[in-house]
């Protein structure tokens, strides 16, 4: 229900007017304040709180069920859709349509709290609401579709500072600098700085290197297993660590072997193919060179990148 407006109220710069504006004004009242009254009762608890037995299941999206007769229901009001004997389980939205004669009740749900299929809720005015947090986790989950993530319950699943990862094109992506060993300022990067110290070198006190991995492949780190036999001869990572440490190198290198090959002039005889030089009277007997200029997997470039 519409209130009437009241009319133009007196005023001292107009004195010629001011009896007759006033009078009207005055008469004017008693209809308003039983109007604003009616539209106060209106918005009162018993004029906008209902039942439903209608079968619903928690989700976002409309929502169609049947309330109580002649509510105050308004297309846009902000309703809760609580299940009454397990408030924690509700629907959050703006009704569609309500008609009053027949109960029927269409809400657009946008928020959501629990989950399941119930035939008891309370209906009531609800004024917009903000989205309930999600835990750490339900981040990690990934399952709840109508809560907000706060930075605390974010810091669990977010990208470490000096995480490495490889990233399938040329184009550095923000927050992510390439691994390509440059030197950075260890005041502009504090954070990756607290992470890489001086472990792949610097160029003076106030400075850093990034870790230098373009053409190379990552191997896991040994940590004295007898996975990487050779750890103990890898090379200076920057800082003049050597050995079974994270960031030291190797070159190229293939496993030690030798080749068996059946003589021409005698029948199952054999003997085996060395390197280069001789010793007493042994002959020395080369293959022809072949292959290409290393030693490699199957591969494809990517772009090893450090979070910072």
């Amino acid at each position: 229900m519409a209130i009437t407006p009241l009319p133009t109220p007196p005023s001292r710069s107009e004195p010629l007017d001011f009896s007759a504006k006033a009078d009207a004004f005055i008469a004017a009242l008693p209809t308003f304040i039983t109007e604003a009254n009616a539209q106060a009762a209106a918005l009162e608890l018993n004029s906008t709180t209902s039942n439903s037995t209608t079968s619903i299941a928690i989700g976002a999206g409309s929502k169609s069920l049947t309330v109580d007769l002649a509510k105050s229901y308004q297309l846009g009001m902000s309703v809760k859709i609580a299940r009454t004997s397990s408030p924690s389980n509700w629907m959050h939205g703006d009704v569609i349509s309500y008609n009053s004669g027949s109960g029927a009740l269409v809400v657009n749900v946008t928020l959501v709290s629990g989950s399941g299929t119930y035939t008891d809720w309370t209906v009531t005015f609800s004024a917009p609401a903000s989205a309930p947090l999600a835990t750490a986790a339900e981040v990690l989950a990934g399952t709840e579709a109508g809560k907000v993530i706060s930075p605390l319950t974010l810091a669990p699943v977010k990208v470490p500072t000096g995480a490495i990862m490889a990233w399938p094109n040329g184009t550095v992506p923000s927050g992510y600098l390439e691994c390509n060993g440059a030197s950075l300022d260890r005041t502009t990067y504090a954070d990756l700085f607290a992470v890489l110290s001086d472990d792949y070198g610097n160029v003076d006190g106030t400075h850093f290197n990034l870790p230098d991995l373009r053409g190379r492949f990552l191997r896991g780190w040994a940590h004295g297993q007898a996975t990487d036999p050779d750890r103990a001869s890898r090379t200076d990572r920057g800082d003049g660590i050597t050995g079974d440490y994270v960031g030291t190198k190797q070159a190229y290198a293939f496993k030690s072997h030798s080749h068996v090959q059946n003589t021409p002039d005698g029948p199952g005889g054999t003997f085996t193919l060395q390197g280069s030089g001789a010793a007493g009277n042994r002959s020395d007997v080369s293959t022809q060179a072949t292959g290409d200029s290393e030693t490699r997997p199957i591969n494809i470039n990517v772009m090893w990148i450090i979070k910072y």
